[in-house]
């Protein structure tokens, strides 16, 4: 019986030596792949690829034969001569993606050209180079700056700018800033760079960002991108986000996301500094700016600071705050001051006339 089960034991590992010999794909079938890959025929060349997916490891074949097979992949995967859209469907990017990951480093080369020299796939050439671990290849980072000024699809150009997240070269950060300020750029690529530059934690990008801001020329969705990216430089940037809505008329909607934007970072030290300028010369858009944010516990300072040295803009802030406190606080200051109301509701229609 033992003699019997060794029997069986040595004739199962000798057959699936046989099947695993038979299996593997020798060096000759790979060169015969890589001909049929230049097949004229449309039909061939993406079977040719499927083919190749199967192989195990492309070392049987010289390394300059590997390149030139990640060549001609590339040049299958973007080859316009299609009958059918076979040649743009996920499948066959799977199946080259597959076949330059097995054949590993010599691939490099030949996708930084394709990088350089292809619009058609930047996406997939960049999450291929990022794949093989070339993300920070000196070579890839020029090739992307490079692509950074040229006439691309919204998604290819948010490809390239996420190809050069977290990288250390400080060509990058020159390369964001001319992102940053260029007027004819997709407003969302901005606000990438702009992101970007404050994760760097890059000296210059505050001061870069609020020049934005008090650009008139800018659009408001530019605006609403450059103050997401401040929220995330925390306090520090408080202070300047309470100077510029202190002294800057803006839009309703940068009005939402500036209070916003402050109300996320500011500390209560920055609040005291709110009321310190409400109680100077700026009770009106101090007054405007608190009152967006709700810190109702200020209310009874502003009210107090009403009294003392109030105006009609003030008063009619405090009418249009939908706030009964202030509103009575002001309608109050309006009967003291010769003030009549002309609508007394709660409502934005709700103004002043002597």
């Amino acid at each position: 019986m033992i003699f019997k089960f060794k029997y069986i034991s040595l004739a199962i590992i000798i057959y699936s030596l046989i099947f695993f010999c038979s299996c593997r794909t020798d060096s000759n079938d790979v060169y015969r792949l890589i001909i049929a890959l230049k097949n004229e025929s449309w039909k061939v060349r993406p079977r040719t690829v499927r083919k190749l997916r199967n192989v195990d490891d492309f070392r049987v074949i010289d390394p300059l034969s590997a390149t030139k097979l990640a060549e001609s992949l590339i040049k299958v995967l973007k080859d316009s001569k299609h009958p059918y859209s076979y040649y743009y469907s996920d499948e066959l990017r799977r199946d080259v993606h597959d076949c330059l990951l097995k054949i590993g480093s010599p691939s490099v080369e030949p996708l930084i050209a394709s990088l350089a020299n292809n619009i058609l796939y930047v996406c997939f050439t960049i999450e291929m180079l990022n794949e093989l671990g070339e993300s920070h290849n000196p070579e890839v980072i020029t090739t992307l700056i490079g692509l950074l000024s040229i006439n691309m699809s919204l998604d290819n150009h948010r490809c390239v700018l996420y190809g050069l997240i977290h990288n250390n070269d400080p060509r990058i950060v020159n390369a964001f800033y001319a992102v940053l300020k260029n007027k004819n750029e997709e407003s969302i690529l901005r606000g990438t760079a702009a992101q970007e530059l404050v994760a760097l934690d890059d000296p210059m990008v505050l001061d870069m960002i609020i020049e934005l801001l008090e650009d008139k020329e800018e659009t408001d969705l530019v605006k609403d991108e450059m103050l997401d990216a401040l929220i995330k430089l925390g306090p520090s940037v408080a202070k300047p986000l309470i100077d510029y809505a202190l002294s800057h008329e803006v839009s309703f909607r940068i009005n939402h996301s500036l209070t916003r934007a402050i109300g996320e970072v500011a500390s209560p030290k920055h609040i005291k500094y709110i009321l310190d300028r409400a109680s100077g010369t700026s009770l009106v858009s101090a007054s405007r700016l608190l009152i967006d944010m709700r810190k109702y516990e200020t209310f009874p300072f502003l009210i107090e600071t009403l009294f003392v040295n109030g105006s009609e803009y003030a008063a009619n802030v405090f009418l249009n705050s939908g706030n009964s406190s202030l509103y009575n606080a002001a309608d109050k200051w309006c009967k003291e001051h010769g003030y009549q109301i002309i609508k007394k509701d709660y409502g934005s229609n709700t103004r002043t006339f002597r």
